[in-house]
């Protein structure tokens, strides 16, 4: 079995017409110390037709896991680690689920090391731009 570092390199090579829009998360997870992947255990494939009810199950399930990641990430940002939050894993999804060797729902990955920048913050939108009040 591939190391997870190595299992990106030969992805890398497989599938190249992805690296356009995928290549720094791809480099970022196969450099990073420590990648977490990040599994819903009550949710299966998103290309798995499901009925309304479980599919809900799934979406409320991927809102809890959010709020986790993100306590995750803030707590390691306190402890002075970077971090990326990979939320789209979809275009290796068949690949990682079968390297990871689990039917559970991959939901994303975080990858995790000590940070070699210090990006300037990302503009915010104004708060009364993004809330209705009704």
């Amino acid at each position: 079995m591939l190391g997870f570092r190595d299992f990106f390199s030969d992805f890398l090579g497989r599938k190249s017409f992805y690296i356009s829009e995928r290549y720094d998360k791809i480099r970022i997870m196969r450099e990073a110390p420590v990648t977490i992947i990040i599994l819903n255990e009550n949710g299966r494939t998103p290309y798995e037709n499901i009925d309304t009810d479980k599919r809900v199950s799934e979406i409320c399930d991927s809102l809890s896991i959010g709020a986790s990641v993100e306590n995750m990430l803030l707590r390691a940002t306190e402890l002075g680690l970077g971090t990326l939050w990979i939320a789209n894993t979809c275009f290796a999804y068949d690949e990682l689920v079968e390297y990871i060797g689990t039917e559970n729902q991959l939901v994303g990955a975080v990858a995790l090391g000590v940070p070699d920048e210090e990006p300037a913050s990302r503009p915010r939108k104004q708060l009364e731009n993004v809330l209705e009040y009704r």
